[in-house]
């Protein structure tokens, strides 16, 4: 009867997905950042996109394909010291394989002489499948440009 019992909790629970932890969600978010102080290829953020996503900066045209996302980084990707202070990430939702988080950065980069500075405000859905956490949608709220 007991290894009924034990066939039983295996078949029932092995499907179950916990939400996504926060140590998961502050990796993901340090990890994407990482990429951009360190000059990593756009594969490497392309890779961490949904199938179906959403980019939005403000002033901008929404990004929702890799192209997009390549013209994009293609501008930024230039900057020098490159720096991404992260201020927090907290969880406004979180479900099985969903959450919906929001990020405080500061962004400093320098363009030639020009020192750049920008804290922003940001919102994520990110999903998991896989065991691997995917951006379904970054949306930049604020983001002005302020000496420091």
């Amino acid at each position: 009867m007991r290894i009924l019992s034990i066939i039983f909790f295996v078949l029932t629970f092995s499907n179950f997905t916990f939400a996504i932890e926060k140590t998961e969600i502050n990796n993901f978010v340090q990890d994407w950042y990482s990429g951009f102080d360190s000059h990593q290829p756009v594969e490497f953020f392309n890779s961490k996109f949904d199938e179906t996503f959403t980019v939005q900066f403000p002033g901008r045209e929404a990004i929702t394909t890799h192209a997009q996302f390549q013209i994009w980084f293609n501008e930024v990707n230039p900057l020098q010291d490159v720096k991404h202070d992260v201020l927090s990430v907290n969880i406004l939702e979180s479900r099985k394989d969903y959450a919906k988080i929001e990020v405080r950065v500061d962004w400093s980069a320098r363009s030639g002489e020009q020192k750049l500075f920008f804290p922003a405000f940001q919102t994520w859905e990110i999903k998991k499948s896989n065991n691997a956490i995917k951006i379904s949608t970054y949306y930049v709220v604020e983001a002005k440009e302020t000496s420091k």
